[in-house]
C-alpha cells in the first residue's frame, strides 16, 4: 500500500451513469452533467499524476451547430472550475462537434492529465454548452451510460 513505484498504476477508479438522463443545453454557459457524469478519486500519493478520461454520447440537432464538452475540477465544497482556460476564442473545450448539416449524434473521448497534489479527494465532471447561443448540444447518457475512468500514476 506504501509501495510507489514511478511510472506505474497506483489504482483505477470506473463510473458509469446509471440514471438513463439527457442533458440538454441551449445557452452559451458551461452546463453541468451532474453527479451521473462525475468521477471522484483520493491520490494515495501527492506527488501522482491523475489521467482522468470519458466516453459518452454527444448530440447536436442544429445546423452549423458548436458543441463543446470539457471536464470541470471540483475546487471547494461542491464548486467546479474548468480544468483548461480559454483561448482568444473562448475555445475551453476538450472535445467539441461543430455539425455542418443534418443532425449528429456521436461517440466523444475526452482525456485530461493533472497532478494531484495532495491526498484529498478530486472530482471530475463532463460539462457542457454551445459556442453560439441558440444551438442545441446534448449529453446523451440515455442512448449509452457515460463511462468515466480516473488513475493514478506514481511519480
Amino acid at each position: 500500500n506504501g509501495i510507489k513505484i514511478p511510472g506505474h498504476v497506483v489504482q483505477v477508479v470506473h463510473a458509469t451513469s446509471g440514471d438513463g438522463s439527457e442533458i440538454s443545453v441551449t445557452g452559451t454557459t458551461w452546463t453541468s452533467g451532474g453527479s451521473e457524469s462525475t468521477i471522484t478519486i483520493t491520490p494515495k500519493f501527492s506527488t501522482s499524476k491523475l489521467l482522468i478520461t470519458a466516453s459518452f454520447n454527444a448530440d447536436t440537432s442544429e445546423d452549423n451547430n458548436r458543441a463543446m464538452y470539457t471536464f470541470f475540477k471540483s475546487v471547494n465544497s461542491g464548486t467546479y472550475a474548468n480544468v483548461i482556460s480559454a483561448n482568444a476564442n473562448s475555445y475551453d473545450a476538450l472535445a467539441r462537434i461543430h455539425e455542418t448539416g443534418e443532425r449528429v449524434l456521436q461517440n466523444q473521448t475526452m482525456i485530461f492529465y493533472d497532478d494531484a497534489t495532495d491526498t484529498t479527494s478530486h472530482a471530475y465532471r463532463i460539462y457542457v454548452k454551445n459556442q453560439l447561443s441558440g444551438e442545441i448540444a446534448r449529453l446523451r447518457n440515455d442512448i449509452t451510460p457515460c463511462q468515466l475512468v480516473a488513475m493514478e500514476i506514481a511519480q
